[in-house]
């Protein structure tokens, strides 16, 4: 029996929406996390399948390796969807993880075609090092194709499904009993099952190759027993340079000995010699005009880190084209040398401790500083705007009305809630307190005053001066 909308689990502590995917072990859904008003993922193993012989031992492999995964999430990676519950509802295990806003990567490129060599090496390198972590814990992933990973509005990757079915779906649903997606997976995946982690080097391989030409590429099988030639990278997207060209093809050689040993030495191929002389741009004239607080070691203390963060969270609310304005801006400030690219500026933000997966490092004062210059001149493009739903609210308090009357209010609140509670880990004591819709449409509120504030001729400075010493005047 598939869970319909409304379905409770656990004592109304989940409530299913709807069914996100189906396939012949496993079903996943969409469902919200009631305490705490959250998006969450659950999966479960097909109910039909009891009837047959080996469904216990399917079960088991399942449970087993949802506990695997459960503990490898209790030092959760920013680029792995993070597991937070296993339960038995009914005698049927549930795995839950977390609600991974965004587009997969076959979306992605279905809509806006090939991405730049920038683009998708940035895309995979996160997805790599995070696949090389899942193999030091003694884990293969061996389904990481595009359909697996999700690109966040930040720009952050995620992989989503660990595919914890893979060789588990019955022999009468499936003729080869291997999981994978054949375009992107090896033959040796294919036709043993090979549980080796050379395996992920090539099906990341295989994804990267998709992303920067478009295409498919030819499957292992047909390279292997029909000697089905691989159309080189290149040869579809010239732009693209010698070295990706060789280093796609390592990683996606038809014999694992002749792919690279680890996955961190393919990612080595994927950086060019210019990235490796690649020397930082001095520090523009602009940040001068920002004074120098009093901290120590040149380090911002954490309420500077997470109110930056949350203010370009009012912003992504405002602006759904947020991290192309964010990286237009940095441009015009002449700040390239410092926000390089949409991974160096969700490295500055996730150094705020609330959000779900931190940073270890600091933020810098000069990072903050030009990380507040862009804040500003992405405000003053959106006064008119600020102002009009600041207007609306006061109008509607007035009437005693809700915010729900208004659309674009609604519409920026609903999206501010929605976009913390994606980042934001909700679990930290110190956000119980925004842990209601009412908390977290004052707090939405309070940023659009703060970025009004912004716009103002000393703008700059007064929210610079308010991160250290206290609320904007």
């Amino acid at each position: 029996m598939i869970w319909t909308f409304g379905t409770e689990l656990q004592d109304k502590k989940y409530i299913i929406q709807h069914v996100l995917g189906q396939g012949g072990f496993g079903i996943t859904y969409k469902a919200l996390r009631v305490p705490l008003q959250i998006e969450v993922v659950i999966k479960t193993p097909n109910e039909y399948l009891k009837h047959d012989p080996e469904y216990d031992k399917y079960v088991d492999r399942f449970t087993r390796e949802g506990q695997i995964l459960a503990r490898f999430s209790s030092d959760p990676h920013p680029n792995i969807v993070c597991v937070q519950d296993f339960f038995q509802e009914a005698e049927i295990p549930c795995l839950v993880m977390d609600f991974v806003p965004g587009e997969n990567l076959f979306q992605l490129v279905r809509r806006r075609g090939a991405l730049t060599e920038a683009e998708g090496v940035e895309c995979i390198r996160q997805i790599g090092e995070a696949l090389g972590t899942v193999h030091q814990a003694g884990l293969t992933h061996r389904d990481s194709h595009p359909g697996n990973i999700i690109l966040q509005p930040n720009q952050q990757a995620v992989l989503i499904d660990f595919g914890i079915a893979k060789d588990l779906v019955p022999a009468t649903l499936s003729t080869t009993g291997n999981a994978g997606n054949k375009r992107f997976a090896p033959y040796e995946q294919l036709y043993r099952g090979s549980r080796e982690p050379k395996v992920d080097i090539y099906c990341l391989a295989a994804t990267l190759y998709f992303l920067v030409t478009g295409k498919c590429p030819a499957t292992s099988l047909d390279r292997k027993l029909y000697s089905t030639p691989l159309v080189q990278p290149k040869h579809i997207n010239r732009d693209i340079s010698n070295q990706l060209n060789r280093a796609i093809l390592s990683g996606m050689a038809l014999e694992a000995g002749d792919r690279p040993a680890s996955m961190k030495d393919w990612l080595k191929l994927l950086k060019s010699p210019a990235q490796k002389a690649c020397t930082p741009l001095p520090i523009p004239i602009i940040l001068d005009s920002l004074p120098e607080p009093p901290v120590a070691g040149g380090v911002c203390p954490r309420r500077t880190r997470m109110q930056i963060d949350l203010l370009l969270l009012a912003i992504e609310a405002l602006d759904v084209t947020a991290s192309e304005a964010v990286l237009a801006a940095a441009t015009k400030l002449e700040l390239r040398g410092i926000i390089r690219n949409q991974a160096s500026i969700w490295q500055m933000r996730s150094t705020n401790p609330f959000c779900r997966h931190p940073q270890r490092h600091s933020l810098t004062l000069v990072e903050a500083k030009a990380l507040v210059l862009i804040i500003c001149r992405l405000a003053r493009g959106l006064t008119v705007l600020i102002r009009q739903l600041l207007l609306a609210y006061h109008q509607l308090t007035e009437k005693q009305l809700s915010t729900e009357h208004h659309f674009r209010l609604s519409e920026y609140l609903e999206r501010f809630r929605v976009h913390y509670r994606s980042r934001m880990n909700l679990k930290r004591a110190s956000l119980i307190a925004y842990s209601s819709d009412e908390k977290l449409n004052e707090l939405a509120l309070d940023l659009l005053e703060n970025l009004l504030t912004c716009t103002g001729t000393s703008g700059v400075k007064r929210l610079w001066t308010s991160l250290f010493d206290g609320e904007v005047e």
